[in-house]
């Protein structure tokens, strides 16, 4: 997968005072790097200060993703071609409208490791 920043010359610098802007850039990031099984669980709500937060629809799901919390800070890193990403916070949340809804209903519904 081609860089964001080569994609989009200058685009992380230039929107990091847009936050809504960015977090639209960080859900593509995030789902064009997590895998279908993953996106389907998961919902990028917003990206501030460097930190990701992310809505999880299942406590297994939400479990898995929090070890695997330094992984996915460094792939994510990596496909944006600099360190951009401090932090990820996950965010079990069973009442909220279901990411999967929104995602592949053809994933799977166990965690899987990257």
């Amino acid at each position: 997968m081609q860089h964001v920043t080569r994609m989009f010359p200058g685009l992380l610098q230039s929107l990091r005072h847009a936050a809504p802007l960015m977090t639209s850039v960080w859900r593509a990031v995030w789902i064009a790097n997590v895998g279908d099984a993953t996106a389907a669980h998961t919902h990028v709500s917003r990206f501030e200060k460097g930190t990701l937060t992310v809505l999880v629809d299942h406590h297994a799901w939400h479990l898995q993703l929090i070890r695997m919390r330094p992984d996915l800070i460094k792939t994510l890193n990596q496909a944006c071609g600099r360190t951009a990403l401090m932090d990820v916070e996950f965010i079990y949340s069973a009442s909220q409208t279901a990411p999967s809804k929104f995602s592949n209903p053809d994933a799977t519904n166990h965690p899987t490791s990257l």
